[in-house]
């Protein structure tokens, strides 16, 4: 499913040209990632070959020996032809203000960088009041893939979006790297579900940036299942007072993949909320991390901050950690934080077992149980909802 023409836009070439001159600069100055520094310290960053990956070495960073131009296959946006040229959009007098919160939230993450600096252009998703996108999107690519896209929400306004993402094997390790901003202006009202099939021949890096407004309020939820290597950011600022955001979703790996998710809520001022709860499943020989951040700067009231990550672990050679991790500088706030790491409860395997269910059955309704209520929770279809149980009971049991 094409993205409909009324929602899809390009960032206009003097602000595009602006970020990525800055881009370039910020790359070179900070250079490629260390293994020693914390949200790298799990990553096998030094286990990539990044000459087999289509990049080679320019001065301190790493640069892809192709770089994308308007033949390169794409799946989300229309190309560019003779009797269709996608509108251009433009933050106008409100430039300065995204630029500098981009700069903000990007200014450390090598890998948002390489794809502000090589994106062929930045996609704008304008969604209005009232809008409803449901959408299906494919990538497939071998070269070194580099995507920014930025979901743009107009001031008093109420929308939502499904986006079902996937990308098709090559049968060669690839690399992929994409910077999302979601930016809501002020009360708007926001449901943003993220469905992510990556295959499993990919380095995947997403870094995911929400700006919330005053009066704003972002419900996202994320369900990545596949990908042989993948680090994502998700950062959450709220950056007006009375603003509120929601991080939910299950992370459902397998086989050797590896996943290293990190989310962060920021309060910049009075009288915000956040809330980060988190479930992963993992089987075989994979790996799952969730790194849970909370930052509160002084003098800050009426704050509410919460987080939790619960995870389940079907097989003794897989492993999830979870790390809280919080820095709470304000004394007017209410902040908790909790995780749990377990395997299926026994006693509810062997009573299901005595019920004459199968092993395969059992296990099926226990792993069920243990991430449906949060997809009974987010606001898609009936059909999707069950698409999302039937994708994670797939990757898991191998039963439909």
């Amino acid at each position: 499913m094409i993205l409909p023409e009324k929602f899809q836009f390009v960032l206009n070439s003097g602000e595009t040209s602006q970020i990525r001159s800055w881009s370039v600069s910020r790359l070179n100055e900070i250079g490629f990632p260390l293994s020693s520094q914390e949200e790298w310290r799990k990553f096998p960053l030094q286990k990539m070959d990044l000459g087999k990956l289509g990049f080679e070495k320019q001065g301190g960073v790493f640069a892809p020996k192709f770089v994308e131009d308007k033949t390169t296959e794409r799946t989300n946006l229309d190309q560019e032809s003779s009797t269709h040229k996608i509108q251009e959009f433009s933050f106008g007098k409100s430039f300065d203000h995204f630029f500098n919160e981009l700069k903000e939230s990007v200014k450390d993450h090598y890998f948002s960088l390489l794809s502000l600096c090589y994106a062929t252009e930045y996609e704008v998703i304008a969604i209005g009041h009232g809008e409803s996108l449901d959408w299906n999107e494919l990538e497939s690519t071998k070269d070194p893939k580099f995507l920014v896209r930025i979901f743009y929400l107009r001031k008093n306004s109420k929308a939502e979006c499904y986006h079902n993402w996937k990308s098709e094997s090559k049968d060669s390790l690839h690399f992929l790297s994409t910077f999302q901003f979601t930016y809501l202006e002020e009360n708007v009202k926001f449901q943003l579900t993220q469905s992510q099939s990556i295959d499993g021949d990919a380095y995947f890096f997403f870094h995911q940036v929400v700006r919330v407004g005053d009066g704003s309020d972002i419900k996202y939820h994320l369900f990545p299942n596949s990908g042989f290597r993948t680090k994502q950011f998700h950062t959450l600022r709220l950056v007006g007072k009375e603003s509120k955001s929601e991080f939910t979703g299950v992370s459902a790996f397998a086989k050797r993949e590896l996943f290293d998710l990190d989310v962060k809520a920021i309060h910049l001022e009075s009288y915000t909320e956040s809330k980060i709860s988190y479930k992963a499943i993992v089987t075989d020989n994979s790996h799952h991390l969730f790194t849970g951040n909370l930052y509160i700067p002084p003098k800050l009231k009426k704050v509410s901050a919460h987080q939790e990550s619960f995870n389940l672990s079907l097989n003794q050679k897989a492993r999830a950690e979870a790390n809280p991790n919080l820095e709470v500088y304000a004394e007017d706030v209410s902040c908790t934080h909790g995780a749990t790491v377990g395997d299926i409860n026994e006693d509810q395997y062997f009573y299901l077992l005595s019920r004459g269910l199968t092993p395969d059955e059992s296990k099926a309704l226990l792993v069920e149980a243990f991430y449906a209520e949060t997809i009974e929770a987010i606001f898609c279809s009936t059909e999707i909802k069950e698409n999302l149980k039937n994708q994670i009971r797939s990757k898991m049991i191998g039963v439909q």
